[in-house]
């Protein structure tokens, strides 16, 4: 009676927690002033331009020359952005621009409200095994308000990125059970059209799977070319778009959460930011990169599974990223509190205590973020690459079987 009593417990309490978070993100929807709309925003004014005909670069550049020229505003007061998605990506948004808006809205919150379930579903799916599951299902209702709901109007922005990397995911997902990596590699091109700095992820299958790099290296060259013909394509449009680019930067100083991304804010009135983020970025790429290579190997080699090294690689990935936003890391939150979780276990053989060190982290890292978000999470991000990383390396080095299995047959 109590076995099933307790059984019927651990499938209570998780359901109630997804019940609570959700009543909880719409509550937080409707409180006033609380849903900025960052991004949607700017989705909106590039609308709106292009129903009229109009260049959305020029428009929401001449706003923000505008807002800045009128002197400091009080702390806290909305600042304008600008749309900063390349020209190629504007027929797309002229067909959308004659639609209703409220026809854009709707279909657009629901291919992302679908794309945030699937980066969590991605993240729960094949990478944590049937014990860490019995801890996950009371985790996971929380998942999406760290980090993502920690920065005011992360997740209401609606920024695009939740989507793409919900995309590109899912095609890791298939590649993973079918061994093809073509429809990630063209999800690849076509996202780095709209977000180019997502180029990135193109070690991705340089990580998971063997003779990649010509796949890789033509994919990263057709999303070049499509970058660089755009000028010569939308001359006016290339030149107005790379200048909302550097007034996002020169204006707003959106270094994002990255290492370089912070060290060039930091200095950004001693030393020109450009030199700056590109050296440390560099440098950063470098040391995180000669840490995935070795591991990399050492998963070829078998000593370390698929479900112990997917998380991992992924922290290590971002860290590749040269601008780490919030909506980077939120697809991404699973695996932050999955090596927490496995790490914690691998310094105590008690549960108890295993939970304790978990919670105090985690209590720890959101003390920190409600003060100062994005050095906390670039702190939190590295952190956890290194403790993920050093768990690995130490189970190598002991000779330590793989847990868990490759999932999936090897393909090449």
């Amino acid at each position: 009676m109590l076995t099933e009593s307790g059984t019927q417990a651990t499938r209570i309490v998780p359901r109630t927690f997804w019940v609570c978070a959700v009543i909880a993100i719409v509550v937080w929807a409707l409180v006033p002033n609380y849903v900025v709309g960052w991004d949607l925003n700017v989705y909106k004014a590039a609308l709106i331009s292009l129903r009229h005909h109009h260049d959305p670069y020029a428009d929401a550049i001449a706003v923000q020359r505008a807002f800045h020229a009128e002197g400091p505003h009080p702390p806290g007061t909305p600042v304008p952005f600008c749309y900063v998605y390349s020209p190629i990506t504007l027929p797309i948004v002229g067909l959308a621009a004659r639609l209703p808006l409220v026809f854009d809205a709707i279909v657009y919150w629901t291919i992302y409200v679908a794309a945030t379930i699937a980066a969590i579903w991605f993240g729960t799916k094949f990478f944590i095994d049937e014990r860490e599951r019995r801890v996950f299902r009371f985790v996971l209702p929380a998942i999406v308000f760290f980090p993502a709901l920690l920065q005011n109007d992360v997740f209401f922005a609606g920024n695009i990125a939740y989507i793409l990397y919900a995309a590109l995911l899912l095609c890791t997902w298939y590649a993973l059970r079918k061994g093809a990596w073509l429809p990630f590699y063209l999800v690849l091109v076509a996202v780095s059209c709209v977000k180019a700095p997502l180029m990135y992820l193109v070690v991705i299958p340089l990580m998971l799977a063997k003779k990649q790099w010509l796949p890789a290296a033509i994919a990263v060259a057709a999303g070049v070319a499509l970058f660089l013909i755009q000028p010569h394509i939308w001359p006016d449009l290339y030149r107005n778009y790379m200048t909302g680019v550097e007034l996002q930067f020169s204006f707003n100083h959106d270094f994002s959460s990255s290492p370089s991304g912070l060290t060039a804010d930091a200095l950004f009135d001693v030393l020109p930011y450009k030199p700056v983020w590109g050296g440390f970025w560099l440098f950063c790429s470098c040391l995180f990169g000669g840490i995935l290579l070795w591991l990399r190997k050492q998963y070829f080699a078998g000593r370390i599974s698929l479900q112990q090294w997917v998380p991992v690689m992924l922290l290590g990935v971002a860290l590749l990223n040269p601008r780490i936003m919030e909506y980077d890391l939120a697809p991404i939150t699973v695996f932050f509190a999955l090596i927490l979780w496995r790490f914690s276990g691998s310094i105590t053989n008690s549960f108890g205590a295993q939970i304790g060190v978990a919670l105090g982290a985690f209590g720890l890292a959101n003390g920190l973020a409600a003060h100062t978000w994005r050095p906390t999470a670039c702190m939190t991000l590295v952190l956890l690459f290194f403790f993920g990383s050093y768990d690995l390396f130490r189970r190598v080095k002991r000779g330590e079987p793989a847990l868990g299995s490759t999932l999936y047959p090897a393909r090449a």
